[in-house]
């Protein structure tokens, strides 16, 4: 575990001479409304006492966290089950003291997970609920099936015409999984989600995929499960499928209007997850565009073998909880700042429900090409298409990138080659896609990518002394614009920053609320991990969001 001493390590130098005072910043950047607060998962798994319930949640309070997900989990006593009267009462004294405090409370629809089961009840009363999975062969009279590596037999069926089907359990292919896709969404995600937008309820969580973006859309709050170290400082931070979960819920967020995106994050991490991870992954989900935080998890109770339930506890049995609230204090500045803004990106990667390419969003982190996915039917379900490229919801893609897709749907072609003819695609050269559209331009390195996106949208974010490790998040709110600017290696980088905006620059310190005035010439130095946040006010006055 990290020393407790490392949280003010990491937390700006600011000169006494620079701070500027608490009026001459965004009163709701100094102190946002506690709806942006990190909501942690609270693991419900031992007695409850109200008074204990009582006692965590002034815990809480104190620490800058100013809401929870009311989570049951193994540990509860056999009396405490789910939906029984015992734990409607808890969670009654829970809410009412969370109300009592001007906190937010999350329900969990679930006694552990996944949803579905009601704590296994659904099961022990009808056991023909029990889930399977199967798939078919066909076979001719007298033919036996012939299974392959990873295949199961579970049964055969003899059909009236004297033909046979095998049902085996198998690996899937992309073809099935997209047949599997659009049977989860029609029948379990789209009518969960319609049932709470009628019920106005908000509906939150995460599909089972990082790269389910399809599903998002049946979500009010799209979510993601950033667990089991899915990602790390390091390769993993821009490589395979869990690298794109944190642009997969932002991106849905954005071109489906919703106002917020989630990421459970930190479960099963261990218990040697240090602090600086913590607040790296944090980071790495802002500066990504997400905005509710819901640490896993803050426990009830470590007694006994409840320490190593899908550890760690990142809360009050933490080494670091007696100096949590700078952190919880940083997490709500950039949820708020997430929130209700307008985010500045002229480039999107396509995508499909359940694909979403990692190799080119990889390049384009590397080089502050800021980008979002967007998802292939949007393009005539939810977008307009013309000559100046695809305009979703608030958002104007000048350019679109087609990587690495399975399946291209024939209502998206006309439309593509829209966009080529007026060279706003750009395709990766080895693409099956690649000689369909006229007029689109190709890629085969890194910089050719590059070379094509910025031959058609101008670049909005350049270091003068490059470096592959800086992320950046553009967003407009009120007349300022903010840059969020993260340093994702463990090495330093010195550059200075070159942007479009005129104004006033200042750093904002998301740990404290203050700010310090910079001039456009002078070198910035991040030390390795390390988030900065750039104000450029004073510009002109935009429209209201």
């Amino acid at each position: 575990m990290i020393n407790k001493h490392i949280l003010l390590v990491s937390i700006f130098s600011f000169s006494l001479m620079g701070i500027i005072k608490a009026q001459d910043i965004p009163k709701e950047f100094v102190n946002p409304p506690r709806e942006f607060s990190v909501m942690p998962f609270w693991f419900w798994n031992d007695t409850l006492k109200d008074e204990e319930i009582v006692r965590q949640i002034a815990d809480f309070d104190a620490h800058g966290v100013y809401g929870f997900v009311i989570h049951p989990r193994i540990g509860l006593p056999d009396n405490m089950k789910w939906l029984s009267a015992e734990m409607i009462h808890a969670m009654d004294v829970a809410i009412s003291e969370a109300s009592r405090r001007k906190m937010y409370v999350v329900l969990y629809d679930e006694g552990m997970y996944p949803s579905g089961s009601s704590s296994g009840q659904v099961v022990a009363k009808n056991p023909e609920h029990t889930a399977h999975g199967f798939s078919k062969i066909d076979l001719k009279p007298g033919e036996e099936p012939t299974l392959t590596a990873g295949m199961k037999l579970v049964t055969t069926i003899n059909r009236p015409d004297g033909n046979r089907v095998a049902i085996v359990e198998q690996p899937s292919s992309t073809d099935y999984n997209r047949a599997i896709n659009i049977c989860l969404e029609e029948n379990y995600y789209k009518r969960l989600g319609n049932w709470c937008k009628d019920h106005g309820i908000s509906l939150m969580g995460h599909p089972a995929g990082s790269m389910d973006i399809g599903t998002e859309r049946y979500f009010q709050i799209p979510g993601q499960d950033l667990v089991w170290r899915y990602v790390e400082p390091g390769p993993k931070a821009l490589e395979g499928q869990h690298s794109t979960m944190a642009k997969c819920a932002s991106s849905a967020m954005l071109h489906l209007g919703f106002r917020r995106n989630a990421n459970e994050l930190y479960g099963a991490y261990g218990h040697n997850l240090t602090y600086d991870e913590m607040e790296w992954l944090a980071n790495w989900c802002f500066v990504r565009g997400q905005n509710f935080l819901i640490p896993h998890a803050f426990y009830y109770s470590i007694r006994g073998p409840r320490f190593d339930e899908r550890p760690p506890d990142v809360g009050p049995n933490a080494s670091w909880w007696k100096d949590y609230k700078p952190f919880a204090d940083a997490c709500l500045r950039l949820s708020w700042l997430n929130t209700d803004s307008r985010q500045v990106c002229d480039l999107a990667i396509l995508c499909e429900a359940t694909w979403l390419p990692d190799k080119s969003a990889k390049i384009c982190y590397q080089h502050q090409r800021d980008f979002n996915y967007l998802e292939v039917r949007q393009l005539w379900e939810d977008a307009k298409v013309d000559s100046k490229g695809v305009h979703i919801a608030s958002m104007n893609y000048g350019a679109i990138i087609i990587d690495s897709l399975s399946y291209l749907p024939p209502k998206a072609i006309p439309l593509l080659k829209k966009l080529a003819g007026k060279g706003r695609l750009i395709i990766r050269e080895d693409s099956k896609f690649a000689s369909m559209f006229k007029g689109a331009m190709l890629y085969k390195t890194p910089d050719d990518l590059i070379s094509a996106i910025d031959k058609t949208i101008s670049p909005d974010l350049i270091l003068t002394a490059p470096s592959e490790n800086i992320r950046y998040r553009h967003v407009v709110k009120g007349s300022d614009h903010f840059y969020i600017i993260f340093n994702e290696d463990a090495s330093d980088v010195t550059t200075k920053l070159k942007i479009p905006v005129i104004g006033n620059r200042q750093w904002l310190n998301q740990f404290t609320g203050e700010a310090i005035n910079i001039s456009e010439d002078e070198n910035v130095h991040f030390k390795p991990h390390e988030l900065k946040i750039l104000r450029v006010n004073n510009y002109f006055k935009l429209p209201s969001i």
